[in-house]
């Protein structure tokens, strides 16, 4: 976790130099930031960390769906069209490598009776002591 923060603050120290020009030193920005930082967590505790957190997650989530569903739209008109223009540019894109029928895998690796019968099945074994593992991902 030590060396995690001192590579942040440290960063901190380089973006605050880079971005005032060289009027703000590395060493006082580091300074600055690591009092701020323990005056934070002092003042607030780790329960505000955490809700700082999940406000930055809470950021994350709507710059992705709205870049997500922003660019489409700005430069396709639309999802629907953006995956046409793909499909017709290169379908391949489009292909689940060594895609079938059934996405390469066998129906019985999703049956209920797969999910069952992996593990130990000790009603069928022939020792009490070594129960064979059956699983349906493992035969072929």
């Amino acid at each position: 976790m030590i060396p995690y923060l001192q590579l942040q603050i440290t960063g901190l120290g380089i973006i605050v130099n880079v971005a005032s020009f060289d009027g703000i030193g590395r060493t006082p920005a580091m300074v600055i930031s690591v009092a701020l930082l323990a005056a934070f967590v002092l003042a607030s505790g780790v329960r505000a960390v955490a809700w700082i957190s999940i406000l930055k997650d809470l950021l994350m989530l709507v710059a992705a769906v709205s870049i997500g569903i922003g660019i489409p739209y700005i430069h396709y008109g639309g999802i629907g069209s953006m995956f046409a223009a793909l499909a017709q540019a290169r379908p391949t894109h489009l292909t689940m490598p060594g895609a079938t029928t059934n996405l390469g895998h066998s129906p019985r690796f999703f049956s209920p009776r797969s999910a069952a019968t992996c593990g130990p099945t000790p009603l069928e074994s022939p020792s009490p002591r070594r129960a064979p593992t059956r699983c349906a991902a493992t035969q072929s």
